[in-house]
């Protein structure tokens, strides 16, 4: 006789981001006969078929502790009572069927089996349309078939499973760090946003705390900040493909004889949750020229009166600017006297000719 199987089914509700959901509980498996005549037999084969199979890839079934992926010709292999369990996959459509093969369960081990059945789907933006329709709709034994016998079970046990989507998923910022040398313009690379449930962002918002930086695209909506105009804040939208063409077009310039480190700010934000990250661009000083600032005289030297002075309240920097002004020494200054009428005419520094 075939054997027989029978479970409570139920309606689960599988959520984005939870646990799997149980599929069927008191189970109660027999072999088939009345007498117990067929008490040796074992159960070989089982199959399972799960409907609108819309997130390939992303769908399972839990089956002995293993995940069967609900993928065409996908198969999996467990082991139970000592031999192997294997979960042999085929779709068709969106139906995926699911043939278990065993060398003999006992009716115990059955129960254990099906009680233990879960649906699992990991997808963070699965396809919420259609209920999943689990059922088990054959079970075999190894009783054979002479005699007129039946060894095929014909069942029809389904459990309807809703796949919900969960709150917003956040957008997710990748940034890498830089390099740059002072007063040269660098590209930055790296930087880019992915939001699994959405195509597009209502705004992301890039500073930087020194220097300017320029987007050369004009691929996203410039909320703030215009295109391939320098700039410390700028704010984009629109969809995550042309926010990230636009991303990859960052170039930036220091501070004028500046070699302080730059600190770039990438703010996402989808609506319901946003995404900060920071990343630094590490600048290398170069040698700037030096500088010199006085106020310029306008003396009348006298025939065989004391020399006049021609400069006053100077300022000489060897370089820089602010806290990042170079110490070096300043090696030669070059003057110019124009109309000189002889040899005795002389230019005194610090006191001497």
């Amino acid at each position: 006789d075939d054997p027989t199987l029978t479970v409570t089914t139920s309606t689960p509700t599988m959520t984005e981001d939870q646990a799997a959901q149980s599929l069927y509980t008191n189970a109660a498996a027999g072999y088939g006969d009345a007498d117990g005549s067929e008490s040796g037999d074992r159960i070989t084969g089982m199959t399972i078929t799960v409907t609108n199979v819309d997130d390939s890839g992303y769908e399972f079934l839990n089956i002995n502790s293993g995940a069967c992926d609900l993928t065409n010709s996908n198969s999996e292999t467990t082991s139970l009572g000592g031999s192997d369990l294997t979960c042999a996959v085929s779709v068709s459509s969106t139906t995926a069927t699911v043939t278990l093969s065993h060398s003999g369960l006992t009716s115990a081990q059955i129960v254990t089996l099906v009680n233990g059945m879960e649906y699992e789907n990991t997808d963070e933006d699965p396809a919420t349309g259609n209920t999943r329709v689990v059922t088990i709709t054959t079970m075999t034994d190894d009783g054979g078939t002479a005699n007129s016998g039946d060894n095929d079970a014909a069942l029809s046990l389904a459990s309807t499973v809703t796949v919900a989507a969960a709150d917003n998923d956040a957008p997710v910022n990748t940034v890498a760090g830089a390099a740059a040398n002072e007063d040269v313009a660098v590209a930055i690379s790296g930087t880019s946003i992915a939001d699994v449930d959405d195509s597009s962002l209502d705004s992301v918002r890039i500073t930087v705390t020194l220097g300017t930086f320029t987007l050369a695209t004009s691929s996203a909506t410039y909320d703030d900040g215009t295109q391939g105009t320098p700039d410390n804040d700028v704010t984009i939208s629109g969809t995550i493909a042309n926010i990230n063409t636009a991303l990859a077009t960052i170039t930036w310039t220091s501070a004028s004889n500046d070699n302080t480190n730059a600190v770039f700010t990438i703010l996402s934000d989808d609506g319901p949750n946003t995404d900060s990250d920071d990343f630094t661009v590490t600048v290398t000083a170069i040698n700037d020229e030096p500088s010199i600032a006085c106020t310029g005289g306008t003396p009348t030297f006298a025939e065989d009166g004391n020399a006049v002075s021609l400069f006053s309240s100077c300022t000489v920097l060897a370089g820089g600017a602010g806290g990042d002004a170079e110490s070096d020494d300043i090696a030669s200054m070059v003057f110019t006297v124009t109309n000189v009428a002889d040899t005795t005419e002389t230019i005194n520094f610090d006191g001497s000719a």
